[in-house]
């Protein structure tokens, strides 16, 4: 009797479950999108109409980066935007659904993968393409043939590219990436210096460079009331951003709403987010937490969880409302699978004792 209930939770964790759960989850994905995308909150698709206006009117203007995510989708043609987008979803959802141990494995991890289906992979747009870069850098990541060397330059290629052409401000995640994984292994001492020289050199910058950073926030909250936008979530700098200590007040400040929005907001939407966003740094924290990695798989590990934190922390800079940070924070969600994920040599002692039980 134990051996064949072994058996059977053998059969459904090794060889069902992740087909199962992929399957189901991509026929709805797939039945959404091409059928109830109408229901959709206006506001869902509101950037995604913005890009798709660039790509029928053909505009070679790179320096928009909707333009440039046109340019991009213009490779594949504009009649066939919504099968890749449609793809990248469906390869999205196969991914996050691999490797699976049990039933609450899968629902731990559909908490992360079904806010971004809902929010990033219902229409084209920018971050279609960044879910693309996400899904090759976890697939690198996962395979034993891509050592931690090679994933790092991938995230610099894909990196450096999307910088360059559509969102500059991916160079600052990338750099922030590489300084904290630099940064990791020094002393509580060394690490307060490194931290008191950057709180220092914010200080000293240039109002123009701070101004540049901080100001997209004001700025696209003040278009989104000029057309008539009800965004309840709006975050505004306290400060003009053109000195250090004002620059640090405003990070500070968003950074709380953005952390607890149930402080300002009140809504069980925002509750909603706020656990979704302490789920997000409890697995993120936990990888960068503990003894140094020893083995290439943990190392891998920890560099998605460096750029989970990474992508937090440049966000808090300049993003102008709660909607928009959990968008583009979902976007990167691919990067917590490893992290749920089972180390290989783990699972290779589970199905060596599996199997041992079952004879």
């Amino acid at each position: 009797m134990q051996a064949a209930r072994l058996d059977r939770d053998w059969v459904l964790a090794e060889r069902g479950l992740a087909t199962v759960a992929s399957l189901v989850l991509s026929l709805l994905y797939l039945v959404i999108y091409f059928f109830g995308r109408d229901a959709l909150p206006e506001k869902w698709v509101t950037d995604s109409n913005k890009m798709l206006e660039f790509l029928v009117s053909g505009s070679t203007d790179l320096d928009d980066s909707f333009a440039a995510t046109a340019k991009v989708f213009s490779v594949f043609g504009a009649e066939y935007v919504n099968v890749v987008t449609a793809t990248v979803g469906v390869a999205y959802l196969a991914l996050a659904s691999s490797r699976l141990a049990g039933l609450r494995d899968l629902a731990t991890r559909w908490l992360f993968v079904l806010p971004c289906m809902l929010l990033n992979l219902l229409s084209p747009g920018k971050e279609t393409v960044v879910i693309a870069m996400s899904i090759a850098l976890v697939m690198g990541g996962m395979s034993r043939g891509v050592s931690l060397r090679g994933l790092v330059v991938m995230t610099m290629v894909l990196y450096g590219c999307y910088a360059l052409f559509i969102r500059n401000y991916y160079a600052m995640i990338l750099v922030l990436a590489l300084g904290i994984r630099a940064s990791a292994r020094l002393r509580p001492a060394w690490k307060a210096i490194v931290l008191a020289c950057v709180l220092g050199a914010i200080l000293v910058a240039p109002s123009e460079i701070l101004y540049i950073l901080q100001s997209p926030r004001d700025i696209s909250n003040n278009y989104a009331l000029s057309i008539g936008s009800d965004n309840r979530t709006m975050i505004w700098n306290l400060y003009p951003p053109t000195s250090g200590v004002n620059f640090i007040v405003n990070y500070l400040y968003a950074a709380v709403m953005f952390v607890l929005p149930v402080i300002s907001f009140r809504a069980p939407v925002d509750l909603a987010m706020m656990l979704m966003h302490a789920a997000i740094l409890r697995v993120a924290l936990r990888g960068l937490s503990g003894a140094p990695a020893a083995s290439e798989d943990e190392r891998k590990r920890r560099w998605f969880a460096t750029l989970v934190v990474a992508h937090i922390l440049v966000q808090f800079i300049f993003e102008p409302d709660l909607g928009s940070y959990v968008r583009h924070l979902t976007s990167v969600s691919l990067f917590l699978i490893p992290l749920l994920t089972a180390l290989p040599a783990k699972q290779d002692e589970a199905r060596r004792h599996m199997r041992g039980a079952i004879q």
